[in-house]
């Protein structure tokens, strides 16, 4: 039985193009197989491919998004509110949602991945934070009054059943520097699951999120990988519970939550940002591709990898 989910799977965007291609990361036949052993329980993606003519289904679409406001964090750190319409506003919602964003030109070669800080589908409006680093990022602070906005894509994190599966339980979410802007959404998620949930930030960033985070959420401030910042994260696990995590930062504070949870004589689930580098997001250009413990590549824009097969 495949271990590896695709985040469209039984979504409006399957099958993709990737069935066609016979590289469907999770249906054994649209590989060319014989058996079906994908275990996936949901709508049939081999069945909905013979349905629609072995076709791909439409991708995600690109729209010219009007910038309602932007607002300066800290130097190089921006937060925009984009008006995008209520349909796309709503499928961003959940946790991991993403968009690839680019600044007001036809060129695709400045699209970029970025997360999806809080969706009002009331106002049809998203807002992200985007942090200044090179000529893709540049071009879209040059931009003031629209953007284009490609998606959604929801594959921002690893671990998005933990999170979806969590209910009256209790969470931590720990963040630190531009990974930050995943929080918000996974803290809304939780606690629509009648969670109880607290954020640790690292005290050296911005906190650019309190704004979109509920005011039941208790938020502590140690600078990462400190002593008090290992303490309390082993004390919240410990003494106090948690059965779930969060962890957004870099691979490193990822490993080190891997192995807190793995200390832990209860289960205490881990779940992920996604920090592998993304060009088209549809698992065609393999520039997210990493080799699996199998030895072959995974597509990690639309895997939802394990925890062990995270990079070191």
């Amino acid at each position: 039985m495949s271990v590896l989910e695709c985040i469209d799977i039984g979504s409006q965007f399957c099958p993709c193009h990737l069935a066609e291609l016979g590289e469907c990361i999770t249906c054994s036949l649209l590989r060319g197989k014989k058996v079906c052993t994908c275990g996936w329980s949901g709508t049939c993606a081999y069945m909905e491919f013979q349905w629609h003519g072995k076709k791909a289904r439409n991708g995600r679409s690109t729209v010219k998004a009007p910038v309602l406001h932007k607002w300066e964090m800290q130097k190089d750190l921006f937060l925009a509110e984009l008006e995008v319409g209520g349909k796309l506003a709503r499928d961003l919602r959940r946790a991991g949602s993403f968009v690839f964003l680019r600044g007001d030109t036809e060129n695709h070669f400045f699209d970029i991945p970025i997360a999806v800080v809080n969706s009002d589908e009331a106002r049809g409006v998203i807002v992200v934070a985007i942090a200044i680093r090179g000529p893709k990022t540049k071009l879209i602070n040059q931009n003031h009054t629209c953007m284009f906005v490609r998606g959604p894509y929801w594959n921002g994190l690893f671990g998005y059943r933990f999170i979806e599966r969590t209910r009256h339980s209790k969470c931590l979410i720990v963040l630190g520097g531009i990974s930050q802007a995943s929080g918000a959404l996974v803290a809304n998620q939780m606690l629509n699951n009648a969670n109880e949930v607290s954020v640790l930030i690292n005290s050296q960033d911005t906190v650019f999120i309190a704004g979109y985070l509920n005011q039941t959420i208790k938020i502590y401030r140690e600078a990462a990988f400190s002593a008090g910042w290992i303490g309390l994260i082993k004390n919240m696990i410990k003494n106090h519970g948690v059965s779930c995590l969060y962890s957004g930062g870099n691979n490193k504070q990822h490993q080190l939550l891997g192995a807190f949870s793995a200390e832990s004589e209860r289960r205490v689930n881990l779940a992920t940002s996604n920090n592998n580098i993304m060009q088209c997001g549809e698992g065609i250009c393999g520039s997210c591709a990493q080799e699996g413990n199998d030895g072959k590549p995974k597509r990690r824009c639309k895997t939802q990898m394990p925890m062990e097969r995270l990079p070191t």
